[in-house]
């Protein structure tokens, strides 16, 4: 209603408080332009006094994200590797793009400059080496520099736009990447390219998905996730609730995370409940971190978590530094973390009011002081997400907040398959390795029924892992 009057003639705004009322009037040369997803809530009377404008979102693309990415890498990165950089992307990215948004089922639906520049901020995290000219750089031939820059793309590549399904889709598109790769490309995404093939130096072994890889730097060479893994024995004191296992999954999205926060950018992780999201993230924020250069704050929302009560947690956890410019210590970061984050329940036009607090703080780095009505500057924060899939509780979380993010999906345990090993295979391996390492036939007998019989239970349990760990707690 408020609306509809400053847009008539007379543009008149009107507020009123329980005090008084007060009417502020635009001037005459002065007009209103909105920006909106969709006129769901929009009056008739809104409408008509509008011009519409619908803007596709194939019109501006993914592609002037990336010329102006490129134009902002350090002045280390030369020409030539800024080129290598964007024939990869010309080439690689509108055929993956249309896996991700066809040929595979995406965990949150995103749009496509959101999944590019997620792949931009992946490759930006792991050019140190290149923006400091390292020594161990200059080591390196133009040839092994080149090789290593393809390989950083292809990671980032597969954890960016391939990041965003689930196990089934994993394999599509490790099987649609590894054929792109060859120039044996499907008919069903030949249309799609539009830019020659690059050759690459260093392709994805076989034997496993391009997920179970990554790279080792000393060796210019791609090496399973599980060859990084360390023996370390358990403490046989420790609570059972308590042990936290080493796997292929958590050495990978302790990797990822690690890489985004240490390079400042906000990550989400998806994925069912039980799957070990908050305690492996808690774990790195509160213990992997530098605690010379990071500190961290837990919020866990929920149904009934309001943008005041989020508010008042992060001010309250806040220094301030000078007149209107509130944050961590000195010389620090704040990395708030927010686990269940599509909790908070939905008001009536759609919006979760906690969720477009934290928006406007990314958007802004700024809100507004409640009591002394000021504008509060916000600095050195940076936002880690955990969510469970929509539904049973949990909503939609608006593409205005998740466009911030890269988004990765947690996966959920499964059997040893050549693709990697849940964490009952890992606890059982490292407590038994001397045994399986002599080759004792009965041991691997032992340990085969073992590591079936843990899945059996876990298969029969999908929907009350949350009740078993409460259990195991109890006894």
């Amino acid at each position: 209603m408020l609306c509809n009057v400053a847009l008539s003639s007379g543009k008149v705004f009107v507020t009123t408080t329980t005090a008084a009322s007060a009417v502020a009037s635009l001037q005459g040369l002065m007009n209103m332009i909105f920006e909106v997803q969709d006129l769901a809530v929009a009056s008739p009377a809104t409408v008509s006094r509008c011009g519409m404008v619908y803007v596709q979102p194939d019109l501006l693309g993914w592609r002037p994200m990336l010329i102006s990415w490129l134009a902002a890498l350090p002045g280390a990165i030369s020409q030539a590797q800024k080129e290598q950089l964007l024939a990869l992307f010309d080439w690689l990215i509108p055929p993956c793009l249309r896996i991700a948004a066809k040929l595979v089922k995406a965990v949150l639906p995103m749009v496509d400059i959101n999944l590019v520049c997620s792949c931009m901020r992946l490759v930006e995290s792991h050019l140190d080496e290149f923006r400091d000219a390292s020594a161990s750089l200059a080591e390196l031939s133009e040839q092994q520099q080149s090789c290593l820059l393809q390989c950083h793309f292809l990671f980032s590549l597969v954890w960016s736009l391939g990041a965003n399904t689930d196990a089934v889709g994993r394999r599509i598109f490790d099987g649609l990447l590894r054929k792109l790769l060859t120039g044996t490309a499907p008919q069903e995404l030949a249309a799609y390219i539009k830019a020659p093939a690059v050759s690459v130096s260093l392709p994805f072994p076989e034997g496993k998905l391009v997920y179970d890889y990554a790279l080792d730097r000393s060796r210019l060479n791609w090496v399973p996730w599980l060859d990084r893994l360390k023996s370390n024995s358990l403490d046989v004191d420790a609570e059972y609730s308590s042990i936290i296992v080493p796997t292929m999954d958590t050495m990978r999205y302790t990797y990822l995370l690690d890489m985004l926060v240490q390079h400042h950018h906000h990550c989400l992780f998806v994925g069912p409940t039980g799957t070990g999201k908050t305690v492996y993230v808690k774990r790195h924020l509160q213990s992997g971190l530098p605690s010379s250069s990071f500190v961290s704050l837990m919020l866990t929302f929920s149904a009934q978590t309001s943008a005041n009560m989020t508010q008042d947690i992060v001010d309250g956890k806040l220094d301030k530094r000078r007149r209107g410019v509130y944050g961590p210590p000195s010389g620090k970061s704040m990395v708030v973390f927010v686990d269940d984050i599509n909790m908070p329940q939905v008001e009536e036009y759609g919006a979760q009011p906690p969720v477009e607090l934290l928006r406007q703080a990314i958007d802004h780095s700024a809100w507004y002081d409640r009591k002394e009505l000021t504008l509060r500057k916000l600095e050195g924060l940076q936002y880690v997400a955990a969510m469970g899939p929509a539904g049973g509780g949990r909503n939609n979380v608006t593409h205005r907040y998740l466009r911030h993010f890269s988004i990765i999906r947690w996966a959920t345990c499964r059997r040893p398959t050549g693709n990697g090993q849940p964490a009952a295979d890992c606890m059982l391996l490292l407590q038994f390795r001397s045994y399986v390492q002599c080759g004792n036939a009965l041991m691997l007998l032992l340990l085969d029924h073992m590591q079936k019989s843990t899945q059996d239970l876990f298969d029969a349990a999908v929907h009350g892992s949350q009740q078993i760990r409460w259990l195991l707690k109890a006894c």
